[in-house]
């Protein structure tokens, strides 16, 4: 009898050829795997069985270890059976925990969803300027960075790749402050750059005179409220006193004209430009 005669019968009976075709080779790599698994000595080679048809579809080869697996606990295929229905209880329990605390996790701590990873990317971006402030306070005067201009060069990408996360996150999501992620990118890399050229002047000025200590302390104060800002708790006033503290600093004869100018920058241009973004945020 040739193929074409069986797919014939196969028709007239009623069966869907393609369908059938593919229950029978299913069938057939089982048994394959069932003589397979008592050739190995295997305790229990009826699974390796169940595996065979638990992977055969698309739609269920993903979930079948993990259905696999989870049937291996509950049903506990041991003769005879010496486990009591409080033990079996257990690891129902335990099956079940798993998936839920699994759940839990993504949805309170990783999101999951389009517009919370945005959000959490955007108030990873903005605590990078508070971090960097209390690293440099933390290392006082003698050092600039801990690992050098490698570390400056490795906080740029990071701040690049991050702003391209973020712009693609907000055209999906079409959050209403996606057209200040441009000022964004340019305040925080702005303030990055005038932190570390503060710690800079920090390390290589000698206070000799009373000018250049008052620049230091008005240096200490800007570095100390810009740490503090970007809290849990949102005071209206943390902005203006973070302005102020980086415009008195800009004021300072002791300050180099192009780190005055920064520091003005970044109290007219940049903590705005931050403080508009993090106000958008839940």
């Amino acid at each position: 009898m040739n193929a074409s005669t069986a797919t014939t019968w196969a028709r007239a009976l009623g069966f869907h050829t393609p369908v059938l075709a593919f229950a029978l080779r299913t069938a057939l790599a089982a048994f394959a795997a069932l003589l397979l698994a008592y050739a190995l000595g295997l305790e229990h080679p009826h699974w390796a069985a169940m595996s065979a048809w638990a992977c055969s579809h698309q739609r269920t080869a993903a979930g079948a270890m993990d259905t696999n697996m989870a049937m291996f606990i509950l049903l506990a295929p041991v003769f005879p059976q010496t486990a009591g229905w409080a033990q079996h209880l257990s690891m129902a329990l335990a099956v079940v925990s798993g998936p839920a605390l699994a759940w839990l996790v993504y949805r309170g701590v990783y999101p999951t969803n389009a517009q919370r990873r945005l959000h959490t990317l955007a108030r990873m971006m903005l605590a990078e300027v508070p971090a960097l402030a209390r690293r440099l306070l933390e290392e006082g005067r003698p050092a600039l960075w801990p690992g050098g201009s490698a570390a400056a060069a490795l906080w740029q990408a990071q701040l690049h790749h991050r702003l391209l996360r973020l712009v693609r996150w907000a055209d999906k999501t079409q959050w209403p402050a996606r057209g200040q992620l441009h000022d964004l990118g340019l305040s925080l890399r702005a303030m990055q750059t005038a932190l570390l050229q503060l710690q800079q002047w920090r390390r290589d000025t000698i206070l000799a005179t009373p000018a250049l200590r008052r620049t230091e302390r008005r240096a200490v104060q800007a570095l100390q409220r810009t740490a503090a800002w970007g809290g849990a708790a949102r005071n209206p006033r943390q902005q203006v006193r973070l302005q102020a503290a980086w415009r008195a600093l800009s004021a300072q004869p002791g300050l180099p004209p192009a780190l005055a100018a920064q520091a003005l920058q970044v109290a007219q241009r940049d903590i705005p430009a931050l403080e508009a973004v993090r106000q958008q945020l839940p």
